[in-house]
């Protein structure tokens, strides 16, 4: 399990389709990416002290659940995606995910696991397949939950069998008929069980987020997580 401190880095270069359209609109952006550390810019620094509070937050809120009784803690963290961290940037070598993402979360995971707990960690962006990789080699949790663009049976090949997989049909759609009508949510269901079955990896089949609620389709959400569960 890693506990990489959260130092003053560089940070990767920003997107150049960022600061085009940045200098289009005349926005004055700088160009973080161009070896500016905490040290020398203030928008790093305010990053960097963002993360470090964000952790303590986190922190905090587990120590309360421990002392109620907590056995699991589930942690989410959806940004850490492709849209804000560059794949082209990470295959370059930038380890920008490696500091502000698995260095805070490793750090909360070796908190939980030395008071005894089990970590469920969720993450329903767009990940790349050594991201996934990532999560549940260095951070080791009990459940890795993941968004309805993975193919689980894909990412069995890179997650341990003791780690398992729960998800993750599209229940943010479940409210639309049109986007999501009974019958697609009873095929891409039959169509996760059924390679899940045969990769032989340890799975929940749940949703791959919140079952957004809408008070006027409920009863049209309710129907298609039945549907969900009763296959």
């Amino acid at each position: 399990m890693c506990s990489a401190p959260l130092e003053s880095t560089e940070f990767p270069a920003a997107p150049d389709r960022i600061q085009v359209e940045a200098h289009r609109n005349g926005a004055d952006v700088k160009p973080y990416g161009r070896g500016l550390t905490a040290d020398q810019d203030e928008g790093v620094l305010l990053v960097e002290r963002c993360l470090q509070l964000a952790e303590a937050a986190v922190l905090r809120s587990a120590r309360a659940q421990i002392e109620h009784g907590a056995r699991a803690i589930i942690v989410c963290d959806p940004a850490a995606n492709t849209v804000y961290l560059s794949p082209r940037q990470m295959r370059a070598g930038a380890d920008t995910f490696e500091r502000y993402v698995l260095g805070p979360n490793c750090r909360v995971c070796k908190f939980l696991e030395d008071a005894g707990l089990d970590l469920i960690f969720h993450n329903c962006g767009e990940l790349l397949t050594e991201m996934v990789r990532q999560f549940a080699v260095e951070l080791r949790p009990a459940v890795l939950s993941l968004g309805s663009s993975r193919k689980l049976w894909e990412d069995a090949a890179v997650v341990p069998k003791d780690i398992v997989l729960y998800g993750n049909l599209p229940t943010k759609t479940f409210y639309s008929d049109s986007a999501m009508p009974l019958m697609e949510v009873q095929r891409r269901t039959e169509e996760l069980v059924a390679p899940m079955r045969e990769c032989g990896h340890p799975h929940i089949l749940g949703s791959e987020c919140d079952v957004l609620h809408v008070p006027e389709a409920a009863a049209t959400i309710r129907e298609k997580v039945r549907v969900m569960l009763r296959i």
